[in-house]
């Protein structure tokens, strides 16, 4: 799942601190991996800026630009 600033992405994100293709969340199993998308602003998790794909702890928000996004299990 792609979020970004623009329409072609899954979530959609309409803020110029964020990038055309921000991040991508792969859900694999039982685990969520973050990998930025070459963004200008970065993408942080546990406030450490993610350079690869990263697994995304139990409860851990990713920040992209002004936004604060988590993962909720149904």
């Amino acid at each position: 799942m792609w979020v970004g600033r623009t329409t072609s992405n899954d979530v959609v994100l309409p803020s110029g601190t964020i990038s055309r293709r921000q991040c991508e969340i792969v859900f694999t199993g039982d685990q969520v991996l973050v990998r930025d998308g070459a963004s200008s602003c970065g993408t942080v998790i546990g406030g450490r800026k993610i350079f690869e794909p990263t697994p995304l702890p139990e409860g851990a928000a990713i920040l992209v630009g002004d936004f604060e996004l988590r993962v909720v299990p149904r």
